[in-house]
């Protein structure tokens, strides 16, 4: 599939389970999403292309292949999760921020 019908599905579906999962419902946070995927992708292509270059099966990678592709999709996780912790560490000091000031105000 191409990027462009990729990347809006994604955003669709970020949207979507927006309602039933709070974390989602920060839209930066599902722009940062959208962002991992994106970059994601763009890598995929890259690490598809130089296997090509290299003359090499999509279905036989050698070991550098592997490990490339092993490194890509541990740093997609990794932006997701990054914008998913901001997310919760940002939802967590607007709470402790609102207690706080709650008990100041009594």
């Amino acid at each position: 599939m191409h990027a462009l019908q990729v990347l809006p599905l994604v955003a669709l579906a970020l949207s979507l389970l927006a309602a039933s999962v709070p974390v989602l419902r920060a839209h930066r946070v599902r722009a940062r999403i959208v962002w991992s995927v994106g970059l994601g992708y763009g890598g995929l292509v890259a690490l598809v292309t130089w296997q090509a270059l290299r003359g090499q099966s999509v279905v036989a990678p050698d070991a550098g292949t592997l490990v490339a592709g092993t490194v890509l999709g541990l740093t997609v996780v990794a932006g997701i999760a990054g914008a998913v912790r901001s997310a919760r560490t940002q939802a967590s000091s607007a709470a402790q921020a609102s207690s706080v000031a709650e008990s100041h105000s009594r």
